[in-house]
């Protein structure tokens, strides 16, 4: 073979050798990993949180009450950036034969911070202090999680309450099916949310909301919900 065509063979497998490169490498950096908080993902921290061993439970409580907690917070209050161009890179990449790409939103990331901060399940003031801040906001994108993450944690229902509440009298909000759970969970303590309960046995929005609502209603006062047809 002609020298001529051996460098024009070897030029076109380093163009392939070097797309191909950079496609892995774009696929490595787009795609979705799990979030680590010091080294360790929320799954990982609650497992030694529930450990049998005190050292290592304390330890791990201490940690994640000073750094974990909140770095889930800040994520959830204040990770708002979405790049366009990563946006349509992974849309590109998606195109291409190979591993489907999944890029996280913005959105996703903030709810996914929201539900780590139930799944620790710690007693934080600061978490339960956040996520009441959020369900206060128009952030309706984290609402739901942040609702059902209410419902993981030891708060007062005397100040969550009135706040799940007002989710619920927005029709907007995706998050009341979440929320009516969570009153679920507080007992008597939500008996003040059954005139509401009532006025949604009405809303056919959405049929996890319907039994949601019915559900809550039973337990939180079951001759409410017998006059309201519930049985």
């Amino acid at each position: 073979m002609p020298p001529r065509a051996i460098r024009l063979l070897l030029g076109c497998f380093a163009v392939v050798l070097a797309t191909f490169g950079t496609v892995w490498i774009l696929r490595r950096t787009l795609d979705a990993h799990e979030a680590t908080y010091q080294g360790k993902s929320v799954d990982e921290w609650r497992e030694l949180l529930a450990s049998h061993e005190p050292g290592v439970s304390n330890r791990a409580s201490i940690e994640i009450t000073s750094q974990v907690i909140p770095a889930l917070i800040g994520n959830m209050l204040h990770d708002t950036a979405d790049s366009r161009m990563s946006s349509a890179l992974a849309d590109a990449l998606n195109s291409l034969p190979g591993p489907t790409i999944v890029y996280l939103t913005a959105d996703t990331r903030r709810a996914n911070a929201a539900e780590g901060l139930g799944t620790l399940g710690l007693a934080s003031p600061a978490a339960i202090a956040a996520l009441m801040e959020v369900l206060r906001s128009r952030d309706l994108a984290v609402h739901a999680s942040a609702a059902e993450a209410l419902g993981k944690l030891p708060a007062d229902p005397a100040q969550t309450v009135p706040v799940l509440l007002a989710c619920l009298n927005d029709p907007q909000d995706p998050g009341r099916a979440e929320a009516v759970t969570t009153l679920a969970s507080y007992g008597t303590a939500a008996k003040v949310a059954v005139p509401t309960l009532v006025r949604l046995l009405d809303d056919r929005s959405s049929k996890e909301l319907m039994a949601a609502v019915r559900s809550t209603l039973k337990q939180l006062d079951p001759a409410a919900a017998a006059r309201a047809g519930v049985h």
